[in-house]
């Protein structure tokens, strides 16, 4: 897995959010803030977060990556397209959900709702 600088990351989101389904590990090692993004409808598969990841507010995210692993805590509030969380997603700390009206509570993983706040 290689690790990657923000816009390189930014340039993968935008190509998994065009459609591409092409799996590349990358890690991010800081915390990483995509708050308010619109553009974003995917994250690239493969991806890893060595700390927070930050997607309040992403209105138009529809899917995360069933790999995709945060080591700190994934800020998903708002993300009101976002119907489900994948079997694969690994959080280390805290999800924060609030405000995530497409997401049913049977749709997020039983090992994550612990963790869920």
């Amino acid at each position: 897995m290689r690790n990657v600088t923000k816009a390189e990351l930014d340039e993968a989101i935008r190509a998994a959010s065009a459609g591409d389904t092409l799996h590349r590990p990358m890690h991010y090692s800081g915390n990483l803030d995509l708050r308010y993004r619109a553009d974003i409808t995917h994250l690239p598969e493969g991806l890893s977060v060595g700390s927070n990841l930050d997607l309040t507010g992403c209105t138009s995210l529809t899917h995360l990556p069933d790999g995709l692993s945060v080591d700190g805590d994934l800020y998903l509030s708002g993300c009101t397209s976002l119907t489900h969380l994948p079997d694969g997603l690994s959080v280390g700390s805290s999800l924060y959900l609030s405000g995530c009206t497409g997401l049913m509570e049977k749709n997020i993983p039983a090992h994550l709702r612990s963790k869920a706040i």
